[in-house]
């Protein structure tokens, strides 16, 4: 089987499995390393210590130090896109089952055919899902030619607009890298517009200032001057990714949608439930992430602001 025959085979399975795209890049470190060693050194990390690690540094600056030999990176999109009436308030990833769950099988099931194709453990393969790995997994996907990098930070699909989650596969296995995509935004700056809290600069996001880690990763008060801007959403934002025209080719998703119950989100129901209750009540959903105290503390602000309006006074 030939290299190009090898690949090919590759993309069919995971497009079989469920994945919406498919492309490949080589394991060399990614161009933006020093973008992102300036990016933590200016503390716009925010709270989310873990990216200091000695080891978080290590395998996003080199695939090669979480894969000895790896010579190439596949890189995987897989759509969240749901039609139809959606509850706004809460980001779109958190409308279907939590994706560190829903796409290790996937991952795992296309590694496992990576590590057969030709000989029975020829070629060992590492599975990432999405952001758990310590990779600078959109630089990768944008060199694989997945997409391009927008103003906003993220990563745009010509074929799914915004609304996909990113994995990756390292292997020792070598195949031909794809081209990066010759596509930019141009004088578009609609996601700029729309960020309510100046946490967007062109291909620049200030972690400290943005709804959706201040939501979801931050622990602790959310300072004052963000309550406003927050309105009704007490679950990441996505007004950025909401604003690009890209998403008119966003591709439906085939992961389960979540059966959220409006009635749950509430200051008082959350208040009745203890960490275990939320827990068991949140489980394989993205809600985890943000914990009891902290779904708790933006549920009582999004209230509040929403009996300002209905009082008029916002």
């Amino acid at each position: 089987m030939t290299p190009s025959e090898t690949k090919q085979q590759i993309i069919e399975q995971a497009l079989r499995l469920g994945f919406n795209d498919c492309r490949f890049t080589t394991a060399e470190p990614p161009a933006s390393s020093d973008v992102f060693l300036r990016w933590l050194a200016e503390g716009c990390h925010a709270g989310m210590r873990w990216m200091e690690s000695e080891r978080s540094i290590r395998g996003r600056l080199d695939p090669r130090k979480t894969l000895p030999d790896a010579k190439t990176v596949i890189c995987l999109a897989a759509s969240y896109y749901l039609t139809g009436p959606q509850n706004t308030s809460v980001a779109r990833y958190a409308r279907v089952a939590d994706y560190h769950e829903t796409l290790q099988t996937p991952l795992r099931q296309l590694c496992a055919f990576i590590e057969n194709i030709e000989a029975p453990n020829s070629h060992v393969a590492a599975v990432f899902a999405s952001d758990s790995s310590h990779l600078l997994e959109r630089d990768l996907a944008q060199r694989a030619g997945l997409g391009f990098i927008g103003k906003h930070n993220n990563l745009i699909s010509p074929k799914l607009g915004n609304w996909f989650f990113l994995s990756e596969i390292i292997t020792t296995l070598e195949l031909e890298p794809d081209p990066p995509l010759d596509i930019q935004c141009g004088s578009c700056d609609r996601c700029l517009r729309a960020c309510p809290t100046g946490a967007l600069r062109e291909r620049h996001l200030d972690a400290r200032r943005c709804l959706s880690y201040l939501t979801i990763e931050h622990r602790g008060d959310i300072p004052s001057e963000f309550h406003a801007a927050m309105g009704n959403r007490f679950f990441g934002c996505d007004r950025c990714l909401e604003a690009c025209p890209w998403n008119r080719f966003a591709r439906p998703s085939t992961m389960p949608p979540m059966e959220l119950d409006d009635r749950l989100f509430s200051a008082e129901l959350l208040e009745s439930l203890d960490n275990a209750a939320f827990k068991q009540r949140f489980a394989g959903t993205a809600f985890l992430r943000a914990k009891r105290d902290g779904l708790l503390r933006n549920l009582l602000i999004t209230e509040k602001n929403q009996k300002r309006t209905t009082d008029g006074h916002g």
